[in-house]
């Protein structure tokens, strides 16, 4: 799931826009909650 930013509604991997409100879903959201998720701290 990713996590719109803008709202915090969770929202399908491949979604362009958030179903709650209309907002962009950005790749770099869905890749920072990916890895959040999987326990990986430091990005680079």
């Amino acid at each position: 799931m990713v996590k719109c930013m803008n709202c915090g509604h969770d929202n399908i991997e491949m979604a362009k826009f958030c179903r709650s409100c209309g907002s962009p879903i950005s790749l770099t959201s869905a890749y920072i909650l990916n890895c959040t998720i999987n326990g990986i701290k430091n990005i680079s």
